[in-house]
């Protein structure tokens, strides 16, 4: 027989725990604040080297703090007047921040320690990887994978504007699609002028505002975890499997609903946002409203200049969508269809059958 537990032991044991639990995340804040310092630092030395001969010591050594404190954070402040600068210097290190940022430090954290520790028992870098959080390896080839698809798309759609890249060498080109494809799925600042770019491109650009970064990073979105899922749930079912299974992990069917709920959801946002403008900005293109509908419930801050002509009511609109476009309608209508109480869950009814499709 187990023996009982005093009122006393079990108080003991709780206070053991919650001090365990204190520990770990003071430890994870830590970390995260000196990983940003860091990265941030690290990106304020090197944009420096162009700020500093342009602006003076002070005030350039502010600008470049300020330029990767906003590109790593995907903040999308512009000091320095992005519009017609392609600096190969402020470019680079702008797309790697805000891959960085929207990465975000969970999966940062992930590596570190098992690369630690892999190397302090001399594990092959395939080992290291193997043991890799589920999380982490998703966010990175999602990731990677996204960022690639829209540097091949934007260069081959805009290859030829004489209005963007076309009149530019082809290395320009290929960092200038590369700085889109990284930058707009967050950061929002553009050296060139959106309302340029081609049709084609702009609905790339919509798709990579649409999808964002990472859970617990500094982008918004729908995340690329999600669109993974989406991706991968799609495969399963073309292969006629019943389940998603990844790294020989099986992902729940409640977290495969739950990213087709954050989809519709974000879609049905900006589909009525996007009705919205059109009854109240009636004189402007539509396909520039949605544009401006995607940027603001993805949190992209890509814009084609139409805001500062929108009425009050336009702006409303706008304002009200990147709110539930960070917080509000997604996480309500989660919270409520998934978290709501289980009642009666072990009751189950005879199967029906509806025609889809």
């Amino acid at each position: 027989m187990h023996k009982k537990l005093s009122l006393k032991e079990r108080d003991l044991i709780s206070e053991s725990l919650n001090s365990d639990n204190m520990n770990t995340m003071t430890l994870l804040v830590k970390r995260a604040l000196i990983f940003t310092f860091i990265v941030e630092f690290i990106g304020m030395i090197i944009f420096s080297i162009l700020f500093i001969p342009e602006y003076g010591i002070s005030e350039g050594l502010f600008k470049s703090l300020f330029t990767s404190v906003s590109s790593f954070c995907n903040a999308g402040f512009d000091v320095v007047g992005m519009e017609n600068r392609f600096d190969l210097i402020l470019i680079i290190p702008t797309i790697i921040l805000s891959i960085l940022g929207g990465i975000g430090f969970i999966v940062f954290d992930d590596v570190y320690s098992k690369v630690k520790v892999g190397l302090k028992r001399k594990y092959s870098m395939s080992k290291i990887i193997s043991t890799l959080a589920l999380h982490t390896k998703v966010v990175i080839i999602a990731t990677t994978v996204i960022f690639f698809i829209g540097w091949g798309y934007i260069l081959l759609a805009e290859y030829n504007n004489e209005n963007t890249v076309g009149n530019m060498e082809v290395k320009d080109k290929v960092a200038i699609s590369a700085f889109y494809s990284a930058t707009t799925r967050a950061v929002g600042v553009s050296p060139i002028d959106i309302a340029q770019f081609t049709d084609g491109c702009k609905i790339g650009l919509m798709m990579l505002m649409l999808i964002g970064g990472a859970p617990g990073g500094t982008a918004g979105g729908i995340k690329v975890t999600t669109i993974a899922l989406i991706f991968l749930s799609i495969i399963a079912f073309l292969k006629g499997k019943k389940r998603v299974v990844l790294f020989s992990r099986e992902i729940s069917i409640q977290t495969v609903l739950k990213a087709y709920i954050i989809v519709m959801l974000y879609i049905s946002i900006i589909v009525i946002s996007t009705i919205g403008l059109t009854i109240t900005e009636q004189n402007n293109d539509t396909f520039a409203l949605i544009m401006e509908s995607v940027g603001a419930a993805s949190n992209g801050g890509m814009s084609t200049g139409l805001i500062s002509e929108f009425s009050d009511m336009g702006k409303l609109n706008i304002m009200i969508l990147m709110y539930l476009g960070r917080v509000g309608t997604v996480s309500m209508a989660l919270a409520f269809v998934l978290a709501r109480p289980k009642i009666f869950e072990n009751i189950r009814y005879p199967e029906g059958k509806i025609v889809v499709g």
